[in-house]
């Protein structure tokens, strides 16, 4: 089997109405899928994927111990 690398999704916003308990509900076209727990959450929420040069990881400086 050969691996292939991760894809960076497409920039983009999705309004979501929340399923019931139990259910899943996409986000447009974006890879994402939500649920909801039961007795919890909002009706509606925004996801949003940002291109990868917004969406960018900064290494944390090594921590060091006083000690």
């Amino acid at each position: 089997m050969t691996r292939k690398r991760p894809v960076w999704p497409a920039p983009g916003k999705a309004e979501v109405s929340m399923p019931e308990a139990g259910g899943l509900a996409e986000a447009g076209a974006l890879p994402v899928r939500l649920a909801r727990i039961q007795g919890a959450g909002p009706d509606k929420v925004a996801v949003e994927t940002l291109a990868p040069e917004t969406a960018r990881v900064t290494p944390m400086a090594a921590s060091s111990s006083a000690g």
